[in-house]
């Protein structure tokens, strides 16, 4: 496609200075005109200044443009489209307002106003929602799912609907009677509770596009048409028809009409602001010039012609009235990572996917073949029951009430058989593990007791100097941070050693919290040493320290190799004299060098980074002095000990400054796919990484890149440049004046840069789950979707590599501590006790090794008493002889047989009636009123609640009784027609 641009030489221009000039201009222009949009160079552009104007209250509108390649197939992330189907429909429902876009995000093609509105759904408590709503529904885009989780979903039981409009943020429940809307409320995905009420809300469409009989027909006459003019393309033709829901920067292949987002202000009432108008041209034309070296056929340019994009002199000869602003300094770094902005984050949660064929474990039978819920009417009425097949076919039906005793199996698969229940042989195996589990666990309680027969000085720290720190956090402190602090703090105070494992993801604030147990140990006349993995973390960590610190006179210095040798020479010297309170450095902080005139607390970030040696001087220092241990995702020696209570653990969650999810894209490695990735990011203003462990050929990648991408900034780092040159990348990157960086995993962890988006990491099967998950969070730390590409060579996977793979692309949504778990049950457990057991863990499975592991450790320390020495089924399942009674979740109440499993669970798992009544509520909730059969479930495991709490093992219900008598541990109860209820009210009364 040649475009030639002709700017009109009578566009009126206006000189203005600064971004203060520019919003008075603004406001100016919004007491005159309806709509006013401005146009801005680029898309990180529109996020700069939204920000901006959101500071002064005056809320625009983005209309931000799709972050996908036209021709990718893969659909523009949902939050994208949610902003510009939100904006278009403020527009379009006579709504005022700024509004913000780039030449990309007006030019491009959109679904024609008049079907957008006839289409999008109006809802009203007391109005109707008829089955024809279900298909607009399917025309509109939404998928329908058995739970509603994201954007653009919906579900739909018996009495309840919900949805994921892009009106809301969050979805909508929709409580019918017959077809009349008894009400609409507005529920969180995380737990799927609702927690508000709304009268109205509005069902709008999920994409650029509506499938209705219209467009469907269209879109098979251009599919033909193509087919006819470009034989050769015939394969990605194909390709388009298989992915009509990734086609959002094609709307043109489903509409007859030209219509752009520019058409909507093109009317009296509106007015145009151009900033920059020749960086806008050049931004949008050398998109372009990209878009065509990376799909260079004709089909491409035909295409983009026809269906995407209409030409720029459109623009500038529509009769709205502009003007252009000349080019000023506005935003710079300060609001670039400024917290909050654009899109609000999607709130993600884990629970065990169990399903058919999936091998489980049976805490008494073993390892077996889960089959799925099948329906069983014997003696005791209908109940459903867990069907699990075993060795030689043998079947096992496990009621629902029992299925706590079965868990998924978590591990290798490989060659992994179903477990003989007829010889004894779990039994045997059992037993067998336990033993060389209690042989491996004595040695990882010396360490444990060594530190318990330790004491040191409490450190109770300044009261008014530690408030006075506290009141310069510029945010407010979250529930979380002020609970971990707390549990640190009451620690520190302590005459045993602190060794604490505090745990959270990035953006939840375990800096802050740090800082402040640094402070308390610093006021209490000791010195902090704070161990990092990274010269780049170290230098990241000291910047941010000494900013703080200097206001209250605290000397903190940096000890790495950025250092000269004199300067290490008085650092040494002032440290061991006490005249330096904090040290930040690397691993060479723990040499015998460096000697401490009073050492009072150690804090590590990201100790499994750390080699043998460094974790041998750890582990002796840990006897002496208080540990803090800073990590997102813990190795599993460190999780486990935390999580057994061998050391101290804090779990922080609830981000300071939300961010939105990272898609993770794992692929074999694709040259072409590097491009379109630095493509689509670099065309939405944002900077991306490129991780590539080999130094000497990162020049190679580099030179590569700058052929491809002439106008982008493209540079390497790497741990042995020098280290001014390394100190000037670092801050150009942060500066936003580097696109992209090829870097080694100096850049692990550490870098927080709210516009990188977008990484790319080379030989990805070299990596732990850790090490993976570590990487991508170096995006996806702003207001936009994060992607993270992990690209492995294909001929070179081993099977614990593909698991890895699999695991980070499946759970990509999983917080840091849930990824150590899942990586401490991929690993097995070996280096949680120090010594292989590996196989123990593959022949019993991963949650089982726990339980045993578990056990042995409490009864090692004493935990056990009496009561425990008993099984849960004779504490808490007593026996009821004689009750015929339908007790179940019917699959027409609960379709889903996951989320059947985990209420089943959940039901099965109660300690208190209290829990009962909150899941109870929530069934109401989530799938309207309870059917009987699941009430009687409820109410018998009420019964058991009550029987187990005054030590009752059984009922037996016969004929003659005239009420109910207890006997020992036995009740003996009346047959009658309402027995359950009898028996609860008869328990509560006595």
């Amino acid at each position: 496609m040649e475009e030639s641009y002709s700017c009109p030489p009578n566009l009126e221009k206006l000189k203005i200075k600064d971004q203060y000039e520019l919003i008075e201009l603004v406001e100016k222009l919004r007491r005159e005109f309806k709509l006013v949009l401005i146009i801005l160079p680029s898309e990180g552009e529109i996020f700069d200044l939204l920000r901006y104007m959101n500071e002064k209250n005056m809320n625009p509108f983005p209309i931000p443009a799709h972050d996908n390649l036209p021709f990718d197939l893969k659909p523009s992330s949902y939050n994208v489209r949610q902003l510009r189907i939100r904006s278009l429909f403020k527009i379009l429902i006579g709504g005022t307002g700024v509004f913000l876009a780039s030449l990309r995000g007006i030019l491009c093609r959109i679904l024609d106003p008049q079907k957008f509105l006839r289409y999008s759904i109006r809802l009203k408590r007391g109005g109707r929602f008829p089955e024809k709503y279900f298909e607009t529904l399917g025309m509109l885009g939404y998928r329908r799912v058995n739970t509603v989780r994201f954007g653009g979903e919906y579900a739909r039981r018996g009495c309840i609907v919900d949805v994921f409009s892009p009106y809301h943020d969050e979805p909508i429940r929709i409580e019918l009677f017959d077809d009349e809307i008894v009400d609409i409320r507005l529920f969180k995905p995380s737990d799927q509770r609702s927690f508000k009420r709304i009268d109205e809300t509005w069902i709008l469409p999920v994409h650029d596009y509506i499938m209705d009989g219209e467009s469907v027909e269209h879109f098979e006459g251009e599919i033909e048409d193509l087919k006819l003019r470009f034989t050769e393309n015939v394969d990605f033709i194909d390709d388009l028809q298989k992915n009509v829901d990734s086609l959002d920067s094609l709307v043109g292949i489903f509409e007859k009409r030209r219509n752009t987002v520019l058409d909507l202000f093109d009317r009296d009432d509106s007015f145009l602001v151009f900033v920059n108008l020749e960086k806008c041209e050049r931004n949008y034309r050398n998109y372009v010039e990209e878009l065509f070296k990376i799909y260079p056929g004709k089909i491409f340019r035909y295409m983009y012609s026809r269906y995407s994009s209409v030409d720029l002199n459109r623009l500038f000869y529509s009769n709205v009235r502009k003007l252009i602003v000349d080019e000023f300094h506005t935003w710079g770094k300060d609001h670039r990572i400024h917290s909050g902005g654009w899109f609000h984050s999607e709130e993600v949660w884990f629970e065990e996917d169990l399903k058919p064929g999936d091998f489980v474990v049976h805490v008494d039978y073993g390892i077996g073949i889960f089959k799925g819920i099948v329906e069983i009417e014997n003696y005791t009425g209908k109940r459903d029951y867990i069907e699990i097949m075993y060795r030689n076919g043998v079947k096992l039906y496990v009621p629902v009430e029992k299925i706590h005793r079965i868990h998924k199996y978590v591990g290798p698969t490989d060659g992994l058989k179903p477990s003989d229940i007829s010889g004894g042989e779990w039994a045997k195996l059992k037993k067998r593990v336990r033993k060389d589990i209690e042989k491996k666990v004595d040695d990882l309680l010396k360490l444990y007791a060594l530190r318990m027969k330790s004491r040191k000085r409490p450190m109770k720290g300044d009261m008014e100097l530690e408030e006075q720190f506290a009141l310069s956090f510029p945010y407010m402190e979250t529930p979380a941070q002020l609970k971990v602090l707390d549990e640190i703090l009451k620690d520190m105070e302590r005459e045993v050693p602190m060794d604490r494992l505090l745990c959270g993801d990035s953006g939840v604030g375990k800096t802050e919290v740090a800082m402040r147990s640094a402070l308390r140990a610093i006021a209490s006349g000791k010195q902090v040493a704070f161990l990092v993995p990274t010269v780049v973390l170290a230098r990241q960590h000291y910047e941010n320290y000494k900013k703080r610190f200097d206001e209250i006179g605290v000397r903190i210095e940096l000890f790495d190799r950025s250092r000269t040798k004199g300067e290490k020479m008085r650092i040494l010297e002032d440290l061991k004299a006490g005249r330096i309170d904090m040290i930040i450095g690397t691993h060479g902080i723990l040499s015998d060098d460096l000697r401490f005139k009073d050492l009072g607390l150690l804090i590590i970030d990201e100790e499994q980074r750390f080699g043998v040696f460094q974790k041998e001087k750890l582990k002796r220092l840990r006897v002496s002095v208080d540990v803090l241990s800073i990590s997102a995702t813990p190795i599993p020696r460190t999780l486990y000990m935390a999580v057994s209570g061998i050391k101290g653990m804090s779990i922080m969650d609830g981000n300071v400054g939300k961010s939105v999810n990272v898609e993770v894209i794992v692929t074999p490695f694709d040259d072409r796919l590097i491009k379109k990735a630095i493509l689509v990011e670099t065309s939405r203003g944002g900077q991306a990484l490129y991780i590539h462990n080999r130094i000497g050929e990162l020049e190679g990648i580099r030179d590569g890149l700058r052929k491809e991408f002439e106008d982008l900034r493209i540079e390497i780092a790497h741990g042995k440049l020098q280290r001014r040159i390394l100190k000037e990348i670092i801050s150009a990157l942060y500066d936003g004046k580097i696109d992209v960086l090829i870097t080694t995993t100096i850049f692990e962890s550490g870098i927080d840069i709210q516009n990188l988006n977008t990484i790319i990491v080379d030989d990805a099967h070299r990596y732990g789950i850790s090490e993976l998950y570590q990487l991508r969070g170096r995006v996806g730390r702003g207001q936009r979707k994060g992607y993270a590409y992990f690209m492995y060579p294909p001929d070179k996977l081993t099977e614990e590599a593909k698991m890895r793979l699999k695991a980070i692309e499946s759970k990509s949504n999983l917080s840091g501590l849930e990824m150590a778990m899942l990586d401490m049950e991929m690993r097995g457990i070996g280096n949680v006790l120090g010594l292989e057991q590996h196989g123990n863990m593959r022949a019993i499975g991963y949650r089982m090794f726990m339980e045993i592991l578990e056990d042995v450790f409490r009864r090692r320390i004493g935990e056990f008493d009496e009561l425990e020495e008993r099984s849960i089924e004779e504490m808490y399942l007593p026996r009821i002889d004689g009750l015929k009674l339908d007790a179940k979740i019917p699959a027409d109440y609960v379709p889903d047989v996951i989320e059947r499993i985990n209420l089943y669970r959940r039901i099965s798992g109660v300690e208190r009636i209290e829990e009962l009544g909150e899941i109870e509520d929530e069934m109401v909730d989530r799938f309207g009123k309870i059917p009987e059969e699941t009430r009687n479930l409820l109410n018998l495991m009420k019964l058991r609640l009550i029987l187990s709490k005054h030590g009752i093992r059984k009922i037996e219900i016969r004929d003659g009784f005239r009420d109910l008598k207890i006997s020992g541990d036995t009740i003996l109860v009346s047959r009658r027609e309402n027995i359950l209820e009898f028996m609860l009210n008869s328990l509560k009364e006595g």
